[in-house]
């Protein structure tokens, strides 16, 4: 319930962005870490792989991350595109405040 409530607040504090806290939280390691590989990434964020594409879905739509494929055919990618380094800096100012 605890989650929940965290969740809803950052929700709340990004819904003029149009961004929720995951995908938030993807564009922005993204942003610091560069591009990753998607095992990598979905660690990183404590993920696993099928919530990782399921959250990039939206974000792939708004053109906002692309994902390719690595150097081997099995490897995919995930960047962040300039749109979404827009996005991440947009939502930046809402989500201090929310930490705060």
């Amino acid at each position: 319930m605890a989650t929940r409530n965290v969740t809803q607040a950052y929700d709340n504090a990004l819904r003029d962005t149009g961004l929720r806290i995951s995908q938030f939280a993807i564009l922005a390691s993204l942003r610091y870490d560069g591009g990753a590989p998607m095992t990598q990434l979905a660690t990183s964020l404590g993920l696993d792989r099928t919530t990782l594409t399921r959250n990039l879905e939206p974000l792939t739509r708004r053109e906002l991350v692309e994902v390719r494929r690595g150097k081997d055919r099995r490897r995919r990618v995930v960047a962040l595109t300039e749109a979404g380094a827009a996005a991440v800096e947009a939502a930046l100012p809402a989500w201090r405040d929310a930490q705060n």
